[in-house]
């Protein structure tokens, strides 16, 4: 993909590489996600990061695109680091986040209601 970032995390005496990938649109117009993937030993731990839109727009107006994008994946790359140091989770499981007003992301281990299945398209989400 085009703007995925990819770079180790090392969390306890294991080392992973963190893939985030370009935002995803969701059926409900008013969120898109931050896909980032989180390649193991045993497998793919998904993490599915949803941001609304309609937040983000007018909080960061008048702000580039490409800057606004280099928050959000900042803020779920510390998220998800955060996530691994303090949490046991599952290789290969999937992980619900959401993008809070102050800039970070929630990492949630239920399926929030924003998160429908349908975000398989690329979407290339302007502000």
């Amino acid at each position: 993909m085009e703007q995925d970032r990819q770079f180790e995390i090392n969390t306890g005496s294991k080392s992973y590489m963190l893939a985030t990938s370009e935002w995803f649109g969701c059926k409900n117009p008013q969120y898109f996600l931050i896909r980032s993937e989180l390649r193991g030993e045993k497998g793919v731990t998904l993490f599915l990061l949803g941001v609304d839109g309609y937040s983000i727009s007018t909080k960061y107006i008048g702000v580039s695109g490409d800057d606004v994008r280099e928050k959000l994946f900042v803020a779920a790359t510390n998220a998800i680091a955060g996530f691994l140091e303090e949490n046991n989770f599952v290789e290969g499981a999937t992980y619900y986040g959401e993008y809070l007003s102050d800039e970070t992301f929630e990492i949630l281990k239920e399926k929030p209601e924003w998160e429908d299945g349908n975000w398989g398209q690329k979407y290339n989400f302007n502000l």
